[in-house]
């Protein structure tokens, strides 16, 4: 970002404030932020002083495409709004648009924040998609972290790749935190990465997360350096991360199993071009899909999709044959997998512990592994916490107790789970303003607790959510009478204790003692569980 002008009268102030009284200035470059919705506007730099707050803002965006910066934008710092006053290089609430480069960058000018500020939200409006960027950081605590490691990176024939998403492994992003680190123009960069615990971090090309297909890269920050080689997408198997034994160690085991995949990939894709791989029938559909934009539509033909794939009749006789190939190394690169867990209790047979645990397979070794051996090793550890909330979620079924906590509503109170349900038959409704199958399944629950409220039955729902506005705005939309609890960027790990830590949602059911009568029941299913057990 360039440096922004000096005009004559902020020299003729700043001459005025020397002879009198020094001003507070402050300038922190790339502040870093606790959770932003948006990849397509950073925080270059903050200038903070008695008269103003201003923002460099670089913003990226898909070329000849427009964003728009609202008149009502506002900082929040401790719960108090400081607007904005006008815009440099852009003009508020008209459409700016993106040159060919697909990258821009504008200034915007606020009230002063006060000087005892540590931390502050930028808000473009108060909307759903308007651009949030939460936690900007101006005292640059996470410094004080003591791991401490320095990404030194290559990108290779990616041209337009500018920028890698960085997070922990296996966070959603929807609703955790991320880093945006910067490629040069000849594909270099450079990034150092603080952190409180040993955990397995992802590296995530931007351009692929944004149009909804991506690949994750996974490394370990057990080294002052680590050194990084990407390539393009059909180039995987050249990915390195060297340094480190935990790198070592887990890049052994991963590329063992890519390079046993490699092949039957290349073939897979070479079938799917030449049209050969899905039926015609099959094919067609996916070209409607893409084409439709009624939701409920849509909804019909990925029914009809399913049901083409469950019964076998997408693929082609060439296609099944690759299929069935491509099982018979599955299952055997899983045995191999699920061995190289239980036989090598680091942390990085840990993070892919975790990770396996999230697939659909016989997890029996993996929870025998977790609680013999990796709880034992490292019993202070975050992954002990994660996995063993996780198999309490994977294995909750009918029978079981329902698992409690303790939320906010949005107003800030807080509310236990088991003093809301005590004594009635309850669906437990988590959600998210974002997915829309739950908020379907929210609607159909409407006119079922409207229905039966008087009779014993009740429904609490629970957002997941990285700003609450978005929940109450889904609220309003929906129609929702039921009280509403949020799950503020997972702060509680509620999903995952769930076993959904991935998904926007969940129902469980329970009856007046809190036993699970069923999970994600249909909504006929639903009807008849609850007049069986309001009748008893």
């Amino acid at each position: 970002m360039k440096p922004r002008p000096k005009t004559v009268l902020t020299l003729l102030l700043i001459a005025v404030a020397i002879s009198a009284q020094a001003q507070r200035e402050k300038i922190v470059e790339q502040p870093r932020a606790v959770f932003a919705n948006t990849f397509a506007l950073e925080i270059a730099k903050v200038m903070l002083s008695d008269t103003e707050t201003v923002l460099d803002v670089d913003a990226y965006f898909r070329p000849g495409s427009w964003i728009r910066i609202a008149s009502d934008s506002y900082l929040l710092a401790d719960g108090k709004k400081y607007m904005i006053r006008e815009g440099e290089g852009i003009n508020l609430d008209s459409l700016f648009w993106m040159p060919q480069s697909g990258e821009a960058e504008f200034t915007l000018i606020f009230e002063p924040l006060p000087a005892e500020t540590t931390t502050f939200d930028f808000i473009e409006s108060d909307c759903n998609d308007c651009f949030k960027i939460y936690g900007i950081d101006l005292m640059e605590k996470y410094k004080e972290k003591p791991i401490k490691t320095t990404l030194i990176g290559k990108v290779n024939n990616r041209p337009q790749s500018k920028r890698l998403i960085l997070a922990k492994a296996n966070a959603d992003l929807r609703v955790n935190q991320f880093s945006l680190i910067h490629v040069d123009s000849i594909g270099n960069f450079r990034h150092t990465l603080h952190v409180d615990d040993m955990e397995a971090y992802t590296l995530i090309f931007a351009e692929e997360y944004e149009n909804g297909a991506w690949h994750t890269e996974i490394f370990f920050p057990d080294t002052d350096t680590v050194y990084i080689q990407l390539h393009p997408e059909d180039e995987r198997v050249l990915n390195r991360f060297t340094g480190g034994k935990l790198n070592k160690d887990y890049y052994d085991y991963y590329l063992s199993r890519l390079t046993a995949f490699n092949q039957i990939e290349k073939e897979r894709e070479q079938l799917r071009v030449s049209g050969n791989y899905y039926t015609k029938e099959f094919s067609l559909l996916i070209d409607e899909l893409q084409a439709e934009t009624n939701e409920t539509r849509r909804d019909s033909l990925g029914q009809s999709l399913n049901n083409l794939a469950e019964s076998g009749k997408h693929l082609t006789p060439q296609g099944q044959q690759l299929e069935d190939e491509y099982k018979t190394i599955g299952k055997k690169q899983r045995e191999l997998s699920l061995e190289w867990i239980v036989n090598n209790c680091t942390i990085a047979g840990y993070y892919l512990l975790i990770e396996w645990l999230n697939y659909p397979i016989d997890k029996s070794k993996l929870i025998d592994a977790y609680y013999n051996v990796y709880a034992k090793k490292f019993p202070n550890h975050p992954y002990t916490k994660q996995a063993k909330e996780l198999i309490v979620g994977i294995e909750l079924k009918r029978g079981d107790k329902f698992i409690d906590f303790t939320a906010p509503d949005s107003e800030g109170n807080d509310h236990t789970l088991s003093e809301l349900i005590n004594g009635k038959v309850a669906m437990i409704n988590l959600w998210a303003s974002w997915c829309g199958p739950c908020r379907r399944h929210g609607k159909e629950l409407i006119p079922v607790y409207e229905q039966y409220k008087e009779k014993g039955f009740t429904v609490v729902g629970v957002a997941r959510e990285y700003d609450k506005n978005n929940m109450i705005n889904a609220i309003k939309k929906e129609g929702y009478p039921w009280l509403n609890l949020l799950e503020l960027n997972d702060a509680q790990n509620i999903w995952a204790k769930y076993g959904v830590p991935n998904a926007g949602g969940r129902l469980v059911l329970v009856d007046k003692e809190g036993v699970i009568l069923a999970v994600d029941p249909a909504i006929e299913e639903t009807i008849k569980i609850i007049e069986e057990e309001l009748s008893k």
